[in-house]
């Protein structure tokens, strides 16, 4: 969910069973933001990719 959605961190963090954003801390070393920042960054570039130029209006 941190990877692919875009709900807010505390959210995500009630919803799979955590007490808080630093219980996620303790268990793998980083916080949820900063678990999330590489996934968010290459998910932006991803669309850009795609793009198929510029549309033409009738």
């Amino acid at each position: 969910m941190l990877e692919t959605g875009s709900d807010p961190v505390d959210a995500i963090g009630r919803e799979v069973g955590y007490e808080d954003a630093a219980s996620f801390r303790r268990l793998t070393g980083i916080s949820p933001g900063d678990y999330r920042r590489p996934f968010r960054i290459a998910g932006y570039a991803g669309p850009l990719l795609t793009m198929r130029g510029p549309t033409t209006r009738c």
